[in-house]
């Protein structure tokens, strides 16, 4: 297999004195060693076949070149993120005082993981390497590699799900290897089954007995958006399944459902300060960064433990300690090229005290999550992202990473489109916040963190809840109906553990303040660090955007995955300290959505009896309106349920046989169109559709007058369901010029009589158009 690349893979520029390098490939990243030449890593991964396993690898240099000039490269700066500042870290002088080339090896010893049943063989290359005391700095431009098998074992898979969920996975296999030809070889498809209230679930929302009323309203949606849901209660879970502790069982529960097609799961559940947690969690490491008191800084909160759930043991020594990276001073657990993620997993760290009163944190997140995937109130300001930031928020200049570095390489992450606003401020993201007429779609933050309450600006800190003395916080937001999503890197922002170490406790961290805590306020989902938020967490925000704006990975569970994939991230601490708190098939808006109509004939049917029913979908593009093509249909209700997608003419039938009566509605929904939805009546006897039957079948105009004729011309039309809507009607002379419009609205479907007033207009020939939608009728008359 060749690799290739070019000096174009990079972007080089200089700092007091220094040659620095940035990667701009996929997959690459940079060292963390302080003092060390920052140099570029890549990381390639190839899908091998997935009953072996990786025995060696030969690399062979079909082309490198030396780079012009004469470099001196700077050195990896240690950050530590619980200070603001630090000493410059000076060159190692046993690298930098040596002509030796560095790295002295071209490739690392290969390691495997899993990704969906496919084994994923990933490498660590040096593309470019240095020898430091003559400044020469070469780029291997041209690599063949070759890897060698040896026996494996045949990982867990998927054995079925629905079409529109593979989709995602071979997309995302497709992009994570670099030999994509071979994956029909050694990839395990699942068998394609088609949605029914009697199929696997494609999501899974894990909560408590007495919060699975309140979860209701979004596992529907998500029925109505194509994901059928299943709600359970953990202690049925705990009860049922076997494992060391509580999230061992949670774990194998996940795996089993994972094997049987479900590829989403929500944790819905609260930890109380002193109580045991309503959902289990586990903690990983020691993993990448060490500190004195690494006990309280590197045994991490992660929902990486559940979401790769095809790594065997999280835990193969049987001690205390899960997911150890190398390096640490317990034994290692795991390599960071194995951890891949195969499930999508969000958790709200939602409280709900039993009896449910009305008004509680489940409650609060379900009507946001709806308001932002139904019909959200900034609409036109899911484009604008927002900044609250500090200007350096480690090292002081000319050392420091500054905001502008991060501004920079963030923002181009986004489309175009996107404009941006930014304030060093606690008192401007206040303002900001609730003064933008229109809102904002994005809350990025970059800040030191003050344990689990606060991130801390220029002017005072902005906290996560109210306080004697928190004179800014989240409680004070205004922006109902107008919800983002917030991705911070700040450290200890939702440490929903009882993080401690002398700090704050608080029931209510930075992620909860902004996710369930206050009803009708800020953020949708939040993805925010349960430790420390290192630099190098940039480049996994990078990829996060990556995912969603370039890879079209829309779903907030699935651009998180990508990003915690070991190419594009490859540090366990990052991963295991940056969480999603929100659902994982919350869809990000990525543009200014359009509105869509969805019509059905007939619009009552009679249970027991089938029925082929017709849905048309339209969009309005600021014109006329359009069928929309591509849009997918549900039916839910009534004990019936079906998925489908629109053809060209923005429509699709369905042979419906509903078991009961009631109602069954149908939705659609597109990516980047506001979703719309229409009930079907299901009734007991056919009595109830004489009136149904009676709508128009067909789209059509027809005059009732004589033509030519001297008065007032009469017409009669019909509009059908599929064309409810905006319907116009106008008068045109010979000349093509619209002389008279006689009406342009919104027009149910029925049959309608007209009297146009035509006696004021000279002799001749004139034309009627009717228009709804992408159909119009045209029909000659003359006057007398």
């Amino acid at each position: 297999m060749n690799l290739r690349l070019s000096l174009f893979d990079f972007s080089f520029g200089t700092l007091n004195g220094y040659d620095v390098i940035t990667p701009l490939h996929d997959k690459m990243g940079l060292p963390q060693t302080p003092g060390h030449p920052e140099l570029p890593i890549w990381h390639p991964s190839f899908i091998i076949p997935y009953w072996r396993d990786v025995d060696r690898v030969q690399i062979q240099v079909r082309e490198s070149a030396q780079v012009e000039g004469v470099w001196n490269i700077w050195p990896v700066q240690w950050y530590d993120p619980l200070e603001p500042d630090h000493d410059f870290t000076p060159p190692d002088s046993s690298i930098y005082g040596s002509d030796s080339l560095y790295p002295a090896l071209l490739l690392e010893e290969p390691i495997s993981g899993v990704f969906d049943g496919a084994r994923i063989a990933t490498l660590t290359i040096y593309p470019l390497r240095y020898r430091p005391l003559s400044g020469r700095l070469f780029l291997y431009n041209h690599l063949v590699i070759k890897i060698f098998f040896k026996d494996g074992t045949t990982p867990i898979c998927a054995q079925q799900r629905y079409a529109y969920v593979q989709e995602t996975y071979d997309q995302m296999l497709s992009d994570l290897v670099e030999n994509d030809a071979h994956i029909h070889q050694w990839y395990r498809r699942p068998t394609i089954v088609e949605p029914s209230y009697t199929s696997p679930p494609a999501f899974i929302i894990i909560t408590t007995s007495w919060q699975k009323e309140d979860a209701q309203p979004y596992a529907d949606w998500m029925w109505q958006k194509g994901y059928p849901t299943l709600i359970v209660d953990i202690e049925d879970i705990l009860a049922q399944y076997p494992g060391i502790d509580d999230a061992e069982r949670l774990r194998n529960y996940l795996r089993t459902k994972y094997e049987d097609g479900t590829s989403y799961f929500l944790f819905l559940g609260a930890k109380q300060a002193g109580q045991e947690p309503d959902i289990p969690f586990r903690k990983l490491g020691p993993a990448d960064h060490l500190y004195g008191n690494w006990r309280f800084y590197s045994i991490i909160p992660s929902d990486l433990y559940f979401s790769d759930v095809t790594l065997e043991n999280w835990n193969p020594n049987g001690d205390e300690y899960w997911g150890v990276g190398p390096g640490m001073p317990v034994p290692q657990d795991v390599n960071p090229l194995e951890v891949i993620p195969d499930v999508f997993v969000g958790r709200i760290v939602a409280y709900t005290p039993v009896p449910s009163p009305d008004e509680n944190e489940v409650r609060n997140w379900v009507q946001k999550a709806l308001v932002y995937e139904k019909n959200p109130g900034n609409a036109e300001g899911l484009t604008h992202v927002f900044y609250s930031c500090v200007e350096y928020p480690w090292n002081s200049p000319p050392y420091g990473y500054s905001f502008y570095d991060y501004f920079n390489y963030i923002q181009r992450r986004y489309p175009p489109y996107f404009d941006a606003d930014y304030t060093f401020t606690a008192s401007g993201t206040r303002r900001y916040i609730n003064t933008q007429p229109e809102g904002i779609g994005w809350l990025n933050t970059l800040a030191h963190g003050d344990p689990t309450v606060a991130w801390c600006l220029h002017d005072e800190k902005f906290f996560s809840g109210t306080r004697p003395g928190w004179l800014f916080n989240l409680s004070q937001l205004t922006n109902e109906n107008k919800y983002f999503i917030a991705y911070s890197l700040a450290c200890i922002q939702t440490a929903y553990d009882d993080y401690q170490d002398g700090m704050v406790i608080c029931d209510t961290s930075v992620g909860e303040g902004f996710v369930e805590a206050y009803p009708g306020r800020g953020a949708v989902a939040a993805i925010s660090n349960t430790r420390l938020g290192w630099q190098s967490q940039v480049y996994m925000q990078g990829s996060f955007l990556t995912g969603i704006f370039r890879h079209s990975l829309w779903f907030l569970g699935q651009s998180d995955a990508y990003a915690k994939q070991p190419g594009q991230t490859y540090w366990l601490y990052d991963r295991y300290s940056a969480n999603l708190f929100g659902s994982p098939l919350t869809e990000v808006w990525t543009d200014v959505p359009q509105r869509t109509h969805v019509y059905t004939y007939p619009s009552a049917i009679q249970y027991g009896v089938p029925t082929t029913v017709r849905v048309t979908v339209t969009y309005f593009d600021g014109e006329v309106i359009r069928p929309l093509r591509g849009a997918r249909v549900t039916l839910y209700g009534a004990g019936f349920y079906a998925v489908k997608t629109t053809g060209p003419q923005g429509r699709v039938n369905f042979v419906v046989t509903a078991p009961e009566t009631g109602k069954i509605v149908a939705t659609a929904t597109k990516h980047d169109y506001l979703p719309s939805e229409v009930y079907i009546d299901v009734t007991g006897w056919r009595g109830d559709l004489a009136a149904n039957e009676e709508l128009p079948h067909e789209f059509f105009m027809s005059l009732a007058s004589s033509n030519p004729n001297k008065g007032d011309f009469k017409i009669k039309f019909g509009i059908p369901i599929e064309d409810e809507g905006l319907v116009s009607l106008r008068l045109y002379d010979v000349s093509g010029r619209c002389i008279q419009s006689l009406f342009s609205e919104e027009k149910s479907a029925g049959y309608y009589d007209l009297s146009i007033p035509v006696r004021s207009f000279p002799a001749g020939t004139y034309f009627l158009r009717l228009e709804a939608g992408a159909k119009a009728i045209t029909q000659k008359i003359v006057l007398r």
